[in-house]
């Protein structure tokens, strides 16, 4: 009987065993499955600011656009007016059809270069590459968010570039533009109607990081909100100026390339944003946000 009663014992422990671990198994998938769908869910919310950020830029862009396009318009005209010159018996006529013609092709020169370069801008940070890793350069990546965002930099706006020649990092270009964007755009919108407003963005380098800061004189990051400004959907910015994913994602795609991004304000003076890159991406655990002493969130 004790026996028996042995065996009845390790038969139900084994039952029990055996649907524990089948019940671990089970909450082990649906863990798995859940984390796939919040990692896609993340991805989604990355893409969606991003668009979110163009449809903001459109109106400027398109304006910008529509100047060196007008300028090329303009001078069709007169262009062909002048290649009609040509044919004059008089030879000061041509002398100076042709001085008009080389002044216009100029015009459309600019027009075109222009136009290209803002094409290829808007290119560069639209396009989609969370599974490519390339070779890019940091200072072209910077100049690629300057010519999207010239409506808002050149009304009231210096931009300072102290620019290294950093060269070239390893690592997702599109995300890294976005983090430029998203950076420069906070930074321009703090000096709207301020005088005396000032960007400095500054890269230097070594053999294994690259390092941005972006400075603006603006009003600087108030006390209370600091802690904050990386919490997804926080803004302090008027309804429909800001999805309030901009930090947050910034944070984000910076921590994703194995990177880090700290911030310094002072009221009244301005801000300072410095994100550490490696020359190439590296798959690091996300390290957690850490506070220290001065208050500042530091990654």
């Amino acid at each position: 009987d004790k026996l028996r009663s042995t065996e009845e014992v390790n038969l139900d422990l084994e039952r029990a065993v055996q649907m524990r671990t089948a019940d671990l198994a089970r909450k082990n998938r649906e863990l798995a499955e859940t984390l796939d769908k919040l990692t896609r869910a993340q991805e989604q919310l990355v893409r969606s600011e991003k668009l979110a950020s163009i449809g903001q830029l459109v109106a400027g862009i398109a304006h910008e656009i529509n100047n060196p396009v007008n300028a090329i318009v303009n001078t069709v005209g007169p262009l062909e007016e002048a290649i009609g010159e040509f044919n004059s018996d008089d030879p000061a006529v041509r002398i100076e059809a042709a001085k008009d013609v080389r002044d216009m092709v100029r015009v459309v020169q600019r027009g075109a270069q222009r136009t290209k370069a803002i094409v290829t801008a808007l290119h560069n940070y639209s396009r989609t590459d969370e599974e490519s890793v390339v070779d890019f350069d940091v200072d072209r990546s910077i100049d690629d968010s300057l010519e999207l965002l010239r409506h808002l930099l050149k009304l009231n706006v210096t931009v300072v570039k102290k620019f290294g020649d950093v060269g070239r990092v390893r690592g997702h270009a599109g995300q890294i533009n976005q983090v430029f964007m998203n950076l420069l755009t906070n930074a321009a919108q703090a000096l709207a109607g301020r005088e005396n407003a000032i960007v400095t963005i500054e890269t230097t380098g070594d053999a294994a990081h690259v390092q941005v800061k972006i400075t603006d004189t603006g009003p600087g990051i108030p006390t209370h909100v600091l802690p904050r400004i990386w919490d997804p959907f926080f803004t302090t910015k008027d309804v429909g100026e800001g999805t309030g994913l901009g930090l947050s994602i910034v944070h984000e795609l910076v921590e994703r390339h194995g990177g880090t991004i700290e911030v310094a304000t002072e009221l009244g003076v301005g801000t300072t944003f410095t994100v550490k890159l490696p020359r190439e991406i590296s798959a690091l655990e996300p390290r957690k946000r850490a506070t220290g002493e001065s208050g500042l969130p530091k990654r």
